[in-house]
């Protein structure tokens, strides 16, 4: 482990399904191998899995204990689909708490961000959401002050030429 006062490391973590990918970037004063970094992202999981699991036969436990004080008669099968099974998207959000609070990581200031959403086609202004700022910025640099600027440019340089 490196320790520099005046610089930062950035450390990426996230997971990713079919329909999603989230990641966050990680902040730290100390730069860590990625063996390092790996063991503290695996002992969150447990942590979080710890918590979460806790949590769950708490509320399992508290919805019994309902449905027989009320004298309902209790499915073991549905009991058995409540039960605590973990998933990566389950722990992620603890994970990072754990992160942030057990080893100091932090979250980097964002200054600014451009982030458009996607479209079929940048060129053709009925396929765009007028609403997306950045978006409508991407398509007007295209279309109109990319072109003018290459029609300018051609003027100003037969001028200069001549």
């Amino acid at each position: 482990m490196i320790y520099n006062a005046y610089m930062v490391y950035y450390y990426k973590l996230g997971y990713h399904d079919w329909e999603e990918s989230p990641h966050i970037t990680l902040v730290h004063n100390k730069q860590f191998t990625k063996s390092e970094f790996d063991e503290m992202v695996l002992q969150s999981y447990v942590v979080a899995d710890e918590k979460l699991k806790l949590a769950n036969k708490t509320w399992l436990d508290e919805w019994i204990d309902e449905r027989v004080s009320n004298g309902d008669k209790l499915d073991e099968d549905y009991i058995d689909e409540m039960k605590y099974r973990p998933s990566v998207g389950d722990l992620y959000q603890e994970v990072i708490n754990h992160m942030i609070s057990e080893y100091n990581f932090f979250e980097p200031k964002i200054e600014q961000s451009f982030i458009p959403s996607d479209c079929y086609d940048l060129l053709n202004p009925e396929k765009l959401d007028k609403n997306d700022e950045e978006l409508m910025a991407i398509h007007h640099r295209l279309k109109v002050v990319e072109s003018r600027d290459r029609k300018l440019n051609k003027v100003l340089n037969k001028k200069t030429q001549s």
